[in-house]
């Protein structure tokens, strides 16, 4: 899974679950911070003043503190959004600053939040850890989320004949160990029979469960020893390259549509 998504997805997650439950937890991925610093930085008060231009704002959050905010100043939900499609991005995404544009919407009853991840490697030795700094864009006009598949059957339906695909293809390349490790045990997942460790918080269903946890364990696009690497150039040998992209950009692709959908299907979508 694509580092920079897999935070955003923690966050719209577990800040669900305190702002419509009111259960306050922190994802557990997010209390070692010997690996990253997270901080949330609040946009401006007032772009009209000449002092604001060149005075940023003191204020910084960390993870619990910016929920407690947003809980304070009454936030209705948090979406994960994406931008439109790159080029290369299944084999791109595997690097930072690589993929599709992510980020958060925070929906408040007369406008919405955006806020936007910044990721620095922060070199102090002995230790090396990435800086991740979250800013927000304040808009005054409710922003019109694009209008994606949120139905999580009909995401599940997508997401298994995806995998299906990549997994009658794996074994006509010769690429069992991905077929076995990742697409057939993925859609084990989907079906419910093997258990996989949820990812998201409890306030999620068990399909957008599953979901997610399909996507986290069926996730083979990296860079070197991923699926991207040497199944090319099996496939080309059997002559299935064209099938090898197709059904690799299908999954990518569907993978996009259910992590969006999933993590927002707890948020009603005005």
């Amino acid at each position: 899974m694509n580092g920079e998504l897999h935070h955003l997805m923690l966050l719209a997650s577990f800040g669900n679950l305190y702002l419509l439950k009111n259960i306050l937890e922190e994802p557990k991925h997010y209390k070692d911070n010997s690996h990253y610093l997270i901080k949330f930085i609040p946009e401006y008060k007032d772009k009209k003043h000449l002092f604001s231009l060149f005075s940023k704002s003191l204020k910084e959050y960390d993870t619990l503190s910016w929920m407690h905010d947003l809980r304070e100043r009454k936030c209705k939900g948090i979406f994960i959004f994406n931008s439109d499609r790159s080029k290369d991005e299944r084999i791109t995404s595997a690097f930072v600053g690589g993929g599709r544009r992510w980020g958060l919407i925070c929906q408040f009853d007369n406008f919405n939040e955006l806020w936007i991840a910044n990721w620095e490697l922060e070199e102090k030795p002995p230790n090396t850890r990435w800086e991740i700094s979250y800013n927000k864009l304040d808009f005054r006009e409710n922003i019109k989320l694009k209008k994606r598949q949120s139905d999580l059957l009909d995401l599940s339906n997508q997401l298994r004949s995806a995998l299906v695909n990549l997994s009658q293809l794996a074994h006509e390349i010769q690429e069992d160990f991905w077929r076995e490790s990742f697409f057939d045990k993925g859609i084990q997942i989907l079906d419910g029979i093997i258990i996989a460790e949820d990812q998201l918080s409890s306030i999620y269903s068990v399909e957008a469960q599953r979901i997610i946890n399909t996507v986290y364990s069926s996730w083979v696009f990296g860079g070197m020893g991923s699926w991207n690497d040497s199944p090319p150039y099996s496939a080309q040998q059997h002559g299935k390259e064209t099938e090898y992209n197709d059904f690799s950009n299908a999954l990518y692709e569907t993978m996009m549509d259910c992590i969006e959908g999933a993590t927002n299907s707890v948020v009603s979508q005005r």
